[in-house]
């Protein structure tokens, strides 16, 4: 069955279709959840948000006036979903497991290349653990979610200039950050 375009599916939602918000749906649902697991780092959290933001983005369908693309919109919707959680909860839910490594990583770059692909990829998510949420939040939909910074801005409401310099200092503080895990050695780390 070939999906049909998101113009098409977006008119017919708007018109009563649950059919075609259910594909709709289909086309953004990981998407939209793994958006939620980097920000809440929390599965059941961000499969009860998932939810919501759909239920959100179906009662508002008809305000969408596709100015922006439906993706911006529905990013938006699941930023402050997400951000609402966050703020109910009064903390950032972490869920950190240490693991116990016998080796210590002397030298920054020969460390960072010695580590396993699982190791770097767990080093970078404990550094994006880190940084505020709208910086982190920045970082995920540039680089994970290849979002365009026109994009990010018109989803967080901040100017293009504004996401520019976070994505720049943020980038800086994330290097520090991950030059002081490396120093620390490979224990804390994992």
């Amino acid at each position: 069955m070939q999906r049909e375009p998101e113009k098409t599916l977006i008119e017919k939602i708007k018109s009563g279709d649950l059919k075609a918000f259910n594909e709709l749906i289909e086309l953004n649902k990981n998407q939209v959840f793994q958006f939620c697991v980097g920000l809440l780092k929390n599965r059941e959290e961000s499969e009860e948000v998932a939810q919501d933001v759909f239920v959100k983005a179906y009662n508002g369908i008809k305000k969408f006036k596709g100015q922006s693309k439906f993706t911006t919109w529905l990013y938006r919707i699941t930023y402050n979903e997400c951000i609402s959680r966050l703020r109910k909860n009064k903390k950032w839910l972490k869920q950190v497991d240490l693991d116990e490594v016998d080796y210590q990583i002397a030298d920054i770059e020969k460390g960072y290349e010695s580590l396993e692909n699982e190791e770097k990829s767990k080093m970078i998510e404990r550094s994006l653990n880190e940084l505020d949420h709208e910086n982190k939040t920045i970082v995920l939909m540039f680089y994970f979610h290849e979002k365009k910074v026109e994009e990010i801005a018109e989803i967080m409401s901040l100017t293009k200039t504004n996401v520019k310099t976070k994505l720049f200092r943020t980038r800086k503080k994330l290097l520090h950050i991950m030059k002081g895990k490396l120093k620390m050695g490979a224990k804390e780390l994992l």
